[in-house]
Order: C-alpha cells, then sequence, then structure tokens
C-alpha cells in the first residue's frame, strides 16, 4: 500500500484481499467443488461490471432461499458431505452479498464469510502453509476493522477527509499491532489451562493433538 492510498479506500482493499485469502484457503483444501470457487468472483462481476444491484429485502430473501436449498440439497440426497454443503452455502451466500445496492453496507458480512471459508479450508488442509494465510488475514482484517471505523467516523464527521491519503506510518503501525496480537496469542494459548474432562480436579497446559470430551 503506499502513501498515495486514500483513506476511504484502505478498509475496502484490506476487506477485499482477506476475501481473496478466504477462497485461497478453499482452492488450497482440494476438498471443495472448484467451480463453485468462482461464485463470489462472478457476483463481483456482476455487481461492478454488469451494474447487478438488489435491495435489502430481496438480497437478504435471496441469502436465505440459497442457503435453503443447499440445505434441502443435502438432505434429499442423503447428507452426503457436510463439507460440500458448507462450501456452498457459504460461496453462494458470499456471491450474493456482492450485489447489494450499497457493497460497503455489507464488506464486514462478507469479511466474516472469509474467516468462515479459511476456517474451513485450515480443517480440510491443515497444513503449514495454511498459518502464513491466517496470519496475513488476520493483519487484513485488523486494517479492514481499523479503518473500517475511522472511516465511518470521519464521513458523518469530517466527509473531506476520506479522500485524504493515509500515512505510512499510520498503517504500519495498526499492523504491528495486529501482528503482536497474533504472535503473542502463540505464546498465550500455551500458558491457558485446560480442563481435563476425565478428572475436573486437574487442570493441563500447553498444545495437545488429542481432544476428547469424555
Amino acid at each position: 500500500m503506499s502513501g498515495g492510498l486514500k483513506l476511504k479506500s484502505v478498509s475496502r482493499y484490506a476487506a477485499g484481499f482477506g476475501e481473496l485469502l478466504g477462497l485461497l484457503a478453499l482452492y488450497l483444501s482440494e476438498q471443495v467443488e472448484r467451480p463453485l470457487l468462482l461464485l463470489p468472483l462472478l457476483g463481483f462481476a456482476a455487481a461492478n461490471l454488469l451494474g447487478l444491484r438488489l435491495r435489502n429485502r430481496p438480497l437478504l430473501a435471496l441469502v436465505a432461499m440459497a442457503a435453503g436449498a443447499s440445505l434441502v440439497s443435502a438432505f434429499f440426497s442423503g447428507g452426503g458431505d457436510n463439507t460440500a454443503t458448507l462450501s456452498r452455502v457459504l460461496l453462494s451466500v458470499h456471491a450474493l452479498l456482492w450485489c447489494a445496492e450499497v457493497p460497503a453496507t455489507y464488506r464486514f458480512w462478507r469479511l466474516s464469510l472469509a474467516f468462515l471459508e479459511m476456517v474451513l479450508g485450515s480443517v480440510l488442509a491443515p497444513e503449514t502453509y495454511m498459518f502464513g494465510l491466517i496470519f496475513l488475514f488476520a493483519v487484513l482484517s485488523s486494517l479492514a476493522l481499523a479503518f473500517g471505523f475511522i472511516e465511518r467516523n470521519f464521513a458523518r464527521l469530517e466527509p473531506e477527509a476520506l479522500n485524504k491519503p493515509v500515512r505510512i506510518g499510520f498503517l504500519g503501525a495498526i499492523s504491528g499491532v495486529a501482528v503482536l496480537v497474533f504472535l503473542s496469542s502463540l505464546v498465550i494459548f500455551p500458558l491457558l489451562p485446560r480442563s481435563n474432562w476425565r478428572n475436573q480436579s486437574m487442570r493441563e497446559t500447553g498444545y495437545t493433538e488429542t481432544v476428547s470430551f469424555r
């Protein structure tokens, strides 16, 4: 990001790159139907190139119908793979939200869906490279949320400031905080006590690959 990037653009770009990372995580999992990954991109193209825009009520109705259709399809197909059903719901809803009358209204909805896509991708492909994707997503999400809050307040109090360029130092400071929070979690989690489900009087610390609720 250069120093010429306008204040009103930072949140949009950061959230957009975060959405791409969510799709990339699903793509790398190799267990999601590849054509489905095009849905959010087609939604973006329909909204920005063809001018397809939907008001809130029709949009939310279509979102509910898309999610319901995926669930009904999974039910009548005998359940099948829950992963496939979840990916269909996430990607179809993601595509529809791009067609909102005011896309910025649902920017963080789409970013939340990208987070779920990232989680699903990391579950399906628990590889080392997923750590890098999650790390980048955490930084981009922090930028999107922080500058989204700033953008909303400046839009109300001083709209002309939205066209001013953002200083690199300011971007670096927010990114640095996000990195520190993310890295500190790697230190905190091994130290937090976990319940021992077999013996409630005992507490364990550190990472474990064994998960048991008995």
